[in-house]
């Protein structure tokens, strides 16, 4: 996978390449039809850009230092005036970062993402694909929504995962890395700003999304998070039921320490909150045991 969990495989989504292939079909149905040198075409195409957007991503991991080393004003200034920064790979760079610090370092993340955000406008759609650049603009939105989430700032959040979703196909097939993602940060918003209903609909759908593409960590935290969920709607009985039956299924090797720390951590609240001290004390030290791992354990798991 060129781009990671996001983007996807790039010969498959690429877009000059599709749109050239439909072009030359479209011209070709009422002639002696060349399909199987279009379908070639198409593929040289993406293989091209494949290559080049590789070449970028080298550069960019060279660049990338001196870059997100400057205050914004001189990124900002950089960006707009020189080309070397102007290229997909240094976006997807950028994006990786901040979707990497946005636990912990969300306003490290906020930054990565405006920087994303203004990288965008320089690149070329003719050259990368207008659909691959909206996917791409659509991520860093809601990176920007999950770090302001992350800092309190939900009315900002709120605006910035709009602008995301707005930018999203309406058939999530689509696009349906990036709809999962929105998804995952519209359901941890709303819990947030405690509209529960509209956080369970997103949710489920994020775990639909992220179980189709076949990505096992953020199907489990999808997992989690609905339980978490469900107990701030006061449905506590029932989340204690969800999380028993998910850590009886699962291990830390299985689901990340991370995942599985977050899992116990909810259960063992939840069995309080309802005076169900002795299960609660059970899990307590199984929450320590897993916790060893992490230096700042509790806040990770937020």
């Amino acid at each position: 996978m060129l781009f990671g969990a996001e983007g996807g495989d790039f010969l498959a989504r690429a877009v000059p390449a599709r749109e050239e292939l439909g072009a030359l079909l479209r011209a070709t149905k009422s002639e002696a039809p060349d399909y199987e040198g279009a379908i070639q075409r198409a593929l040289d195409t993406a293989s091209r850009v494949e290559r080049q957007v590789l070449q970028e991503e080298e550069a960019a991991s060279r660049l990338y230092d001196r870059l997100a080393g400057q205050p914004a004003g001189r990124w900002m200034l950089w960006i707009r005036n020189q080309a070397q920064f102007q290229t997909l790979g240094m976006l997807n760079l950028v994006l990786r970062e901040a979707k990497r610090t946005r636990r912990a370092e969300p306003s490290r993340s906020e930054e990565l993402s405006r920087m994303a955000l203004s990288i965008l406008p320089t690149l070329s759609s003719a050259l990368y694909g207008a659909t691959i650049l909206r996917d791409r603009a659509a991520l860093a939105w809601g990176y920007l929504g999950s770090a302001l989430r992350a800092q309190g700032r939900l009315a900002e959040a709120d605006r910035a995962l709009k602008e995301g979703e707005n930018l999203l196909p309406g058939d999530a097939r689509e696009a349906p890395d990036e709809t999962a993602w929105l998804r995952l940060f519209r359901a941890s918003l709303a819990r947030d700003q405690r509209r529960f209903d509209e956080a369970l609909a997103a949710i489920y759908q994020a775990r639909r999304l992220f179980r189709d593409l076949e990505d096992r960590e953020h199907t489990a935290w999808t997992e989690v998070m609905t339980a978490e969920i469900l107990a701030a709607r006061g449905d506590r009985e029932r989340s204690v039921a969800m999380l028993e039956a998910f850590l009886a299924r699962v291990s830390p090797e299985q689901t990340g320490k991370l995942i599985y720390l977050t899992a116990v951590q909810h259960l063992t609240f939840t069995l309080a909150e309802l005076g169900r001290g002795s299960e609660a004390c059970r899990w307590m030290s199984r929450l320590h045991e897993v916790a060893a791992v992490f230096q700042d354990p509790l806040n990770q798991a937020r």
